[in-house]
């Protein structure tokens, strides 16, 4: 169990027990100069349903393309796949809740998968007017592209691009109450060389297309050289 601060809340809280986890092989692991930071406002592990608020090890982590701010790269996963025309899919309650929290009651948000199993990945933007928050049912406009079981839909706002996971410990904690406390929390550690367990991946996919969709954006010509490893 590790004790951390409590950001944006003093005096005593509520203990929450966190989990800690390697994610890199033994050997060299390889950080972003100068670290980074966190946007709180968008950041949240639903993946954790204790507290959200902690970025649990092996969460993929994007950036906002606008802000250079880094937050989750997945909000949530498909849970049925999607034919091209549709217009509606679903998710989880928890990641359906999540969408809203984000990217507000309708909007965009950016729907990542392959059209058939283990197929070529592609990244369209959806158009959604309504969220059904106990269904998991998101109301949208007719969907461009099919996709498989288990797509991810991200922000859209470039932070849907896996660039970098929470590495190695307990995780990073956005606070009790991160939607008051500070807007920014500072992430010091970037894991951008080495290899990874993709076991010890938070939403690791079963299609070997998003799998390989993962490997590549971790390991980017002239960004990163995080490898993955299939082994444990």
């Amino acid at each position: 169990m590790s004790i951390l601060p409590v950001l944006g809340r003093p005096g005593p809280q509520t203990p929450v027990r966190l989990v800690h986890k390697h994610i890199m092989q033994t050997g060299s692991v390889g950080y972003a100069a100068g670290g980074g930071l966190i946007v709180t406002a968008l950041s949240r592990d639903i993946t954790n349903t204790v507290a959200p608020q902690l970025l649990s090890p092996g969460l993929l982590m994007g950036k906002v393309t606008s802000t250079g701010y880094w937050t989750n790269s997945i909000i949530g996963v498909t849970q049925a796949a999607t034919l091209a025309g549709a217009t509606s899919l679903t998710l989880t309650a928890a990641a359906a809740t999540e969408l809203v929290r984000r990217n507000e009651a309708s909007g965009t948000f950016a729907l990542i998968g392959p059209p058939t199993a283990n197929g070529t990945v592609a990244t369209q933007t959806v158009t959604y007017s309504s969220v059904n928050t106990t269904t998991g049912v998101v109301t949208c406009s007719a969907i461009s592209a099919a996709t498989v079981s288990g797509s991810f839909v991200g922000g859209g706002d470039g932070s849907e691009v896996p660039r970098s996971f929470i590495g190695d410990g307990y995780g990073i904690t956005l606070g009790i109450d991160p939607a008051n406390g500070p807007t920014l929390v500072e992430w010091m550690y970037i894991p951008r060389e080495g290899v990874y367990e993709v076991a010890q991946i938070v939403n690791w996919p079963t299609d070997t297309s998003l799998q390989q969709y993962i490997r590549s954006n971790l390991d980017a010509t002239g960004r990163n050289n995080l490898l993955a490893s299939d082994t444990m």
